[in-house]
Order: C-alpha cells, then structure tokens, then sequence
C-alpha cells in the first residue's frame, strides 16, 4: 500500500506537505500542488478522506456551505434568504446545523472544512461547484450533499428557462415590442437558462430585440467598490440607445434599480415608456420606486426539496443522482403595469 511518506520521497518534499497537498491545505504554489496529487494518483495512492469520513461521527445534523466569503454576506441579500429559510428549516425539525462560507481562491483542490473533517451529516451547497468539490464528490459519490441552484450529483434547482419564458409572455401581453434581455455570466448554468427561456419567448411572441452588444450586464463584481457606479453607466447606455428598449429584462435587482433611477433622472415614464423586469428577490424589487415586477426563486419550496433529498439519502433510498426542478414565482408589480389597487 502507498503511504504518504512514499510519496514524499519521490517528489523530494515533507510528509507534511504532501498530506496538506492531498487535503486541500497549507501555501504552496498551483504546481507544486498538481505534481504531487498527479504523482500520488500515478502510484495508486488511495486518499484516506473516505476513511476518516468514517471514523469522524458528525458534529451537526446539517450544514449549509456558502461558496463565497462572509465579508460578502452583507451585499448579497440572497445570502440571508438561504440562511434564513435553512435555519427555519432546522428549527421546525430540531435539525442541529452549521453555516460555512468558503472560497478556494486561486486554488482548484480545496474542499470545504465541513466536508474534510465530516462535520455534518448532510450539507446544502450553495452557489459554484469548485473544481475540487467535483473532484472530491466524483471520488465520493454517495456524499450525502445536495446542491443548491447549481448542477450536482444531488441537485435542487430554480426552473428558470421556463420562468423566463414566463416573464417575456407577460411583458408581450403588455404590447411590448422592442425588449432587451440582459444577463450574467453565460459560464454559469443558471443564467443560461434565463437567456435561453427569454430568446425562446421573443421567437414565440415576435419580439423585436435590440441593443444586443448591451445583453451582458456589468462585468464589475457585486463586491466591488465599483459596482454601482458600473451599473448605473449601463443602465444610461441602455437608456440613450436608439431606438430605446420598451422594455428590459434584467438578472439582479442592481440593474433594475439603476435602470429605474436613470429612467426617474430622464424622465422616462415607468411603466408606459418602458418596462422593468428583474429576477431577483422580490423583497429588493420592493425597495425601489416603483416597485420592480421579479422573477423569484421560491426560495421555500427549493429547501424543502434538498432536505427531502437528504433525508432519502440518510435512509439509504437515493443510490443514483436526483435532480428536482422547483417553478420559480412572477411576482407583478408596478415597474409594469403601473399603480395595482389596494390588497
């Protein structure tokens, strides 16, 4: 059997260095990290992560892990939905849980620390799938983890192609013509599905869209300084762009705000002139005037399913890979079809 101590004297390093290598940890440069997992894996080295996942009885029932850095919870408002309707969640079941955020910065080995050490007996995943994650779940395909809005081996995920399709029927039925639909980054599955639902309905519809080289939204991180000022100079590009859009769908509230904000600062009408749909959550389209119309995952639903998921898991009922689709929710409000009447 190959030892780390094997490994250590073929590549010329410590015990101690290969073992942080194989795990994920310590400082060392991308390609010192990659020659010695690449040399244990070409010696047949077996990681003992499974093992240890073993022996380790779990802390909690439950984690949730945030890929991202906590300093960024405070600008994400979509953080505090999952962290809110998780912790909800476990307090009806008296779920004993745990919340870690984690970034693999340049890294692409890196797992986080509730997987490593078996902290929990089940983890909800939120956001990207790192490079190391997929290789560790690879290795471990029956980890009792469900991810959250991205692809995975145990997925829940918003049904966003068809909520997109949604939101442009309801723009065209408001005598929409010339629309621009505007996303993130195409490297991300999730917003795929939003360009490719809206593109689907503008053919179904006969929608005219313009402003195409407009359609990507600020390359500017949400984190960054920047942002804002980025956003709100996109939203006067679409703004000033002949013939102007009738109506824009946009992912993120930022970018309806700003559009709205520019449009009150041209005097542009809302909704006659032009027409805001954002997806994002409602409660943030709520704090803009007007009111920002939003596509919203339903956050609720989307829990109930990925602890559903762990508890087949944890009964030994789920053995092959599940994916569930959860219907996102059109939420109208005044950014398209003016004042509502009173509830």
């Amino acid at each position: 059997m190959v030892k780390l101590k094997d490994i250590a004297e073929r590549t010329g390093v410590t015990i101690s260095t290969v073992s942080a290598a194989l795990n994920g940890r310590g400082n060392m440069s991308s390609e010192t990290r990659e020659r010695l997992i690449e040399t244990a894996r070409q010696m047949g080295y077996a990681p003992n992560q499974a093992a240890r996942l073993l022996r380790n009885k779990p802390a909690v029932d439950v984690a949730l892990v945030i890929n991202d850095s906590r300093h960024n919870l405070r600008l994400s408002g979509t953080y505090l939905v999952h962290i809110s309707e998780f912790l909800d969640y476990c307090r009806e079941r008296d779920f004993s849980q745990r919340i870690e955020f984690f970034t693999d910065g340049e890294r692409d080995t890196a797992i986080p620390e509730t997987m490593r050490d078996r902290v929990a007996r089940g983890i909800i995943h939120v956001g990207f799938v790192t490079p190391g994650l997929k290789r560790f779940l690879k290795e471990h395909p029956g980890y009792p983890l469900v991810s959250f809005g991205e692809p995975g081996i145990h997925c829940v995920r918003s049904a966003m192609e068809d909520g997109a399709y949604r939101a442009v029927g309801h723009l065209a039925g408001l005598g929409v013509k010339r629309i621009l639909v505007s996303g993130g980054p195409q490297r991300f599955d999730y917003h795929r599905q939003i360009r490719r639902g809206a593109e689907r309905a503008i053919r179904d519809f006969g929608l005219i869209p313009i402003a195409q080289e407009l359609r990507e939204e600020i390359q500017v991180n949400e984190t960054d300084s920047s942002f804002m000022a980025a956003t709100v100079e996109w939203a006067r590009r679409v703004l000033e762009y002949n013939p102007r859009p009738e109506a824009v769908f946009c992912s993120g509230s930022f970018p309806g705000r700003a559009l709205a904000m520019v449009a009150l600062e041209k005097r542009i009408p809302i909704p006659s002139e032009l027409k805001i749909v954002t997806v994002g959550i409602v409660n943030a389209g709520s704090g803009s005037y007007p009111e920002l119309t939003s596509l919203e995952h339903d956050y609720t639903g989307m829990m109930g399913e990925a602890f559903g998921i762990l508890e087949r898991i944890w009964n030994g009922e789920e053995k092959e890979g599940i994916e569930v689709r959860v219907e996102p929710e059109l939420v109208v409000q005044a950014s398209t079809v003016g004042e509502l009447p009173a509830k």
